[in-house]
């Protein structure tokens, strides 16, 4: 049985929380979705939070048991894309929304198989026997950078324009999807996160705390919270994790 715990924190600078997540299971699937609203004072914090409750919604009303891989993939990619029409058409019918966004990154788990869906640079890992992968690939300005080798990935990290995104939920009518899926084990656990928490924590904290056992998962995300608050907490803040409980 798979547990998720998240935790979202306003941070120390903000006065809106943009970011919005939720968890959710059916028969024996378990899957979690984090948005990261943006826009500013542009309803980003509505972006979020309708992002992740259209894609919840229709998760929710389409898995079923049954399914394949090709099928879970088609079904969290479209429910991405109906959050992003939805999102833009929001944009263009009020003045009050106009240029609102959000990233939005979705992580299903059936069946020993981590079926993931990403657009922004919201992010997902997975940490097995102490390593930490990160599983999405940032859709950011400093990324092709990096990936073009102009920048590197330390450089990366202190540039001035690392918070601008080349593919956000909403921008466009259309928008491609990222998924990819892997193979998991009992073992390994799934951590998701927006840049509030990941600009203060890196691969290497990530792996020294995350000592999962289900009594202290509660224990654990505040801790995540507590870290990115200590390290400055500039940014609205939110974690979630995914283990399986034996």
């Amino acid at each position: 049985m798979v547990k998720s715990v998240g935790r979202t924190n306003v941070g120390l600078k903000r006065k809106v929380n943009q970011d919005c997540f939720v968890l959710n299971n059916k028969f024996n699937a378990s899957w979690a979705i984090v948005c990261d609203g943006l826009g500013g004072e542009k309803a980003g914090d509505v972006a979020s939070k309708k992002a992740s409750e259209l894609i919840n919604d229709y998760v929710s009303k389409n898995y079923n048991s049954s399914m394949k891989e090709e099928n879970i993939k088609n079904m969290l990619v479209m429910a991405c894309n109906i959050a992003n029409s939805e999102i833009f058409d929001m944009g263009k019918e009020n003045i009050e929304y106009d240029g609102m966004a959000t990233t939005a990154i979705v992580s299903f788990i059936v069946d020993g198989t981590l079926h993931i869906a990403h657009v922004g640079d919201s992010r997902i890992y997975l940490i097995k026997n102490e390593n930490v992968q990160q599983l999405t690939k940032d859709d950011s300005f400093v990324q092709a950078l990096v990936e073009s080798g102009t920048l590197s990935k330390d450089e990366a990290k202190t540039h001035p324009h690392r918070n601008y995104l080349t593919k956000a939920i909403g921008v466009e009518k259309n928008i491609e999807i990222y998924y990819k899926s892997f193979k998991i084990s009992t073992e390994d656990v799934i951590l998701m996160c927006t840049d509030g928490l990941y600009n203060y924590l890196d691969e290497k904290i990530i792996s020294q705390n995350l000592k999962i056992k289900d009594e202290n998962a509660d224990v654990l995300v505040d801790k995540f919270v507590q870290l990115a608050l200590d390290g400055g907490g500039s940014d609205n803040i939110t974690v979630v994790i995914m283990f399986d409980v034996l």
